[in-house]
């Protein structure tokens, strides 16, 4: 890395006004304002689709729960593969 000197003097700190942190309806009304811009480009492109599908079936429910629970292989098993 480059080394560099720090600055000499800070930065002089902004002035705060803490009614704009106040939720209190006596506050005053924040002054900040943007600049507006023509420079406003169209988005194009993308065809992320979030769509849900209907034609998905519902999960099958298991008919035997404690056979389906017997017939699982022990970890050792799925470990020794």
């Amino acid at each position: 890395m480059e080394e560099r000197e720090a600055p000499k003097q800070p930065a002089p700190a902004r002035a705060i006004d803490p009614s704009h942190y106040s939720l209190s309806a006596e506050a005053g009304v924040n002054s900040e304002s943007f600049e507006e811009s023509e420079d406003i480009r169209s988005w194009e492109g993308g065809n992320t689709d979030f769509s849900f599908d209907e034609e998905d079936a519902p999960p099958a429910k298991i008919d035997d729960p404690e056979s389906y629970l017997k017939n699982l292989p022990s970890p050792e098993e799925l470990l020794d593969e």
